[in-house]
């Protein structure tokens, strides 16, 4: 009886929204009955977000006791989709569905996974029976709509989203979604606005600042751009690298002093903000840098007054007064265009003398030598920036020119292929592990007359090095490139081809081929 009033507590804290009270009462219930189903089930609701291992392990001790509720291959679904195991969750989304063959629940979670694994079709097919059993939950169309974004379908997703919020109208992931259409779609006020109404909705929504961030930096508005960026920085997005210290983040009074800089994200990241460490020595006493190991030789090289330390190195707090972000730099330092002039954006510095042993490796005197690069490994957006290397390097097939591989992770087979299929080379650099050793990359990228890749890490380095880049970019580039430009503030030495329609190389490969023959002296 005393675990039937302390359960009842518990589930009405948990239905009022109190959930740090019920998340309490359940562990004390649990403490005294491990076997208690619901407290097992619920609980692990409750901790599905911020910890979903925790809520996969109660979840599953629950279906172990009663394997026969929807409900609970639901929720479990959920929590392995916060995990990014979403074949697993298919799996148990199926278990609901085989229990209860109407449960729009289940098939709205399985309509989230088939999306994110890039079953697009199949995501569409399962939303579509969803919205046959519950067609007035907004949290249905939000997906679809989403599915529909990833196929490039933006007219119809925003269909969904309107509709969505005509079923709840303060539903802000809707809004910020629907502003993300509007921007593939060429609407960049509306597209605003809705994030700017999601925001309204939700002011500590991170995803709706982030994307208003995007939006702007892509039109230009750098100043209100940076601000909005600085939302990444929420403790609940992933994609950060947290680094345990108690000194205060950097504001502009304390720049005239001892600073450590944190990195974060890719490699490219680092490059692509590394940049203003050079500026931001100028100003302050001292600097220190956290990034990618691998960066250390070449940022040493470029930058000897600055003091590089690898990512995962704990340094005494008695070294430095204040701490920053590398993705925090351009608000003190890049806030309009003008920002841009008179500043070096070519600021590394390859080995010259391994630069001229590669380029002596792979190529004799008068030849052209052109890096190329086709993929990114980007985990949300990579295929869409990617190229097929069949199609590149048969557009790169021109008399004189040299191709050599600048892709990093093993692509020996797809190298085998080309040369087997189309009787296209693309050269390996036996002295350089495009992956592991980045001042080798940066002196391979030297040794390069051209660099022609896709946008990934490749580009940044080329265009810090100042090297003639030529990046191929899908029809809705990542911010940096902004919009309907075919040159960069960011990099002088780059030059950006476009796809004039989502999802088609064929323009941009052709333009490239033609130029190539100009850089080769063919025309």
């Amino acid at each position: 009886m005393k675990d039937v009033n302390k359960f009842k507590e518990a589930y009405g804290l948990h239905q009022g929204g109190h959930f740090d009270d019920a998340q309490k009462i359940y562990e004390e219930i649990l403490i005294n009955n491990p076997k208690h189903f619901d407290s097992l089930h619920l609980l692990g609701v409750i901790l599905t977000k911020s910890n979903p291992q925790k809520a996969v392990d109660l979840i599953s001790s629950a279906i172990e006791i009663n394997p026969t509720l929807s409900e609970c291959f639901v929720n479990a679904a959920n929590a392995l989709i916060q995990l990014g195991q979403y074949e697993v969750a298919m799996s148990c989304c199926y278990q609901a569905t085989a229990i209860k063959s109407d449960s729009w629940q289940a098939l709205h979670c399985l309509g989230f996974c088939l999306s994110r694994l890039n079953r697009g079709e199949e995501a569409l097919e399962v939303y579509d029976k969803a919205l046959s059993l519950a067609p007035n939950v907004a949290g249905i169309y939000l997906g679809r709509g989403a599915a529909y974004e990833a196929q490039y379908r933006f007219s119809e997703a925003l269909q969904d989203y309107d509709k969505a919020i005509k079923l709840k109208s303060d539903f802000a992931d809707a809004h910020t979604n629907r502003g993300n259409a509007l921007m593939a779609l060429g609407i960049h006020d509306e597209a605003l606005k809705s994030h700017n109404r999601a925001i309204q909705f939700r002011p500590d929504f991170a995803d709706a600042h982030m994307n208003n961030a995007v939006a702007l930096l892509a039109m230009g508005d750098f100043r209100s751009g940076w601000s909005e960026y600085s939302w990444r920085l929420e403790k609940d997005r992933p994609d950060l690298i947290s680094y345990p210290s108690s000194k205060p983040y950097l504001e502009p009074t304390g720049f005239n002093s001892r600073i450590l800089v944190l990195s974060e994200q890719g490699v490219g990241d680092h490059i692509f903000f590394g940049r203003l460490l050079s500026e931001l020595k100028v100003i302050a006493q001292d600097v220190v840098a956290r990034v990618d190991y691998r960066l250390i030789p070449l940022f040493q090289r470029s930058m000897p007054d600055i003091h590089f330390i690898p990512e995962g190195l704990i340094i005494p707090e008695d070294l430095y007064d204040f701490q920053i972000f590398i993705g925090e730099l351009p608000r003190y330092f890049r806030n309009s265009i003008d920002d841009f002039l008179g500043k070096s954006d070519s600021y590394l510095v390859a080995d010259k003398e391994r630069a001229a042993a590669i380029r002596r490796e792979l190529c004799i005197e008068g030849e052209t030598l052109i890096g190329i690069s086709w993929k990114s490994k980007n985990a949300l957006v990579g295929q869409k920036r990617s190229l097929d290397l069949s199609s590149f390097s048969a557009a790169l097939n021109i008399p004189g020119v040299k191709l050599v591989n600048l892709q990093y992770g093993d692509v020996s087979a797809e190298i085998a292929q080309v040369k087997s299929e189309l009787g296209v080379d693309v050269l390996q650099c036996a002295t350089v592990d495009n992956m592991s050793d980045l001042d080798g990359l940066a002196s391979l990228i030297e040794a390069c007359d051209l660099v022609i890749s896709a946008d990934n890490t490749t580009v940044h380095m080329a265009g810090a090095l100042g090297k003639l880049v030529w990046i191929c970019l899908p029809a809705i580039p990542n911010w940096r490139w902004m919009m309907e430009v075919c040159d960069s503030p960011w990099y002088s030495s780059a030059k950006l081809y476009r796809q004039d329609r989502l999802g088609d190389w064929s323009c941009v490969l052709d333009a490239i081929g033609q130029d190539c023959l100009e850089v080769a002296g063919l025309v």
